[in-house]
């Protein structure tokens, strides 16, 4: 019984996945670096007229996440959503660090589509490496946005970093319940639990698990705390910076806010309403909009 709700449940996730793409306009696409395999979705009709966004999720998510953004954003901008590495369907490298694979990665793709600027829109952990990509290669970017970025070193401690300093890192999971505890820090409202796809997503990320807790201690510091960006190199980056949060954000404190605004020269900041963590999930077409009202507006556009 259980082998069948699993196997179920993963064809419920393929036909989403399938249906979800081909609305927003998107193809599979893979490539290899080092011997190993990295996917990414891709807009079927990639208009050189248009920008182009490239899009990185979060710990632990999947380039699908990003659905309900990209359908709204179809035809007005290129789409590339990648599975970072160890992430999705994405190989993972263990002689390369987590980061390295990334910037590799994102490298890469850029090169193979003669990308020769693109936006990145990056929530969390993705944004916290588009912060590194862009010290390495700020002449690529026109814009950053993030969504409820990682790796702002701050002094309050949020709920869910209250969790880890009492030993109960919630991305660390056994149960059905514990996964639903791990969406809660990420969405505002959670969804049902709908058999036979939630066992089917429980699954895979017990099987995922072992790879992100080799990424979790390569991308953390001695506390326990996402490695802290260097912010004068953001402050320092001439293109358009935008920080997304959500109002009932649990995942991270509030102070990012105004550690943000306090160190990094013209940043805008956008409050969504009724979002926790994951805005992209929460409010996607909110954010679709005001990605295409202020990328719109950029001056190299």
């Amino acid at each position: 019984m259980k082998l069948l709700s699993q196997r179920l449940g993963k064809l419920i996730w393929v036909i989403y996945f399938f249906f979800g793409a081909k609305a927003s306009g998107l193809k599979k696409q893979s490539i290899d670096i080092n011997n190993h395999q990295y996917n990414y979705l891709i807009s079927k009709k990639f208009n050189p007229a248009l920008d182009t966004l490239v899009l990185l999720h979060g710990f632990t998510g999947f380039k699908e996440y990003w659905f309900g953004f990209m359908m709204p954003l179809k035809h007005k901008f290129n789409i590339i959503s990648i599975d970072l590495p160890g992430h999705g369907s994405s190989s993972f490298n263990i002689k390369k660090s987590f980061l390295d694979q990334s910037i590799e990665l994102i490298d890469a793709i850029k090169t193979r589509h003669q990308l020769s600027q693109f936006h990145f829109v990056a929530a969390s952990i993705g944004a916290w490496i588009a912060c590194h990509y862009m010290a390495k290669f700020p002449e690529q970017l026109k814009s950053l946005v993030f969504i409820g970025p990682a790796g702002i070193a701050v002094t309050q401690t949020s709920e869910f970093y209250q969790a880890v300093d009492q030993q109960k890192n919630p991305f660390w999971i056994n149960t059905q319940q514990d996964y639903n505890q791990l969406l809660g820090f990420a969405v505002f409202k959670l969804p049902p639990d709908f058999w036979p796809l939630s066992p089917f997503l429980l699954a895979d990320y017990l099987n995922h698990q072992p790879v992100y807790q080799i990424i979790w201690n390569q991308i953390v510091d001695a506390h326990q705390r996402i490695q802290a960006l260097n912010l004068l190199e953001l402050s320092a980056f001439k293109g358009k910076k935008i920080v997304v949060w959500g109002k009932e954000e649990r995942t991270f404190h509030s102070q990012t806010l105004e550690v943000l605004k306090q160190h990094v020269k013209d940043i805008q900041v956008f409050i969504c309403p009724q979002s926790g963590h994951s805005v992209q999930v929460d409010q996607p077409k909110w954010l679709a909009s005001l990605v295409l009202q202020q990328l719109s507006q950029h001056p190299n556009n």
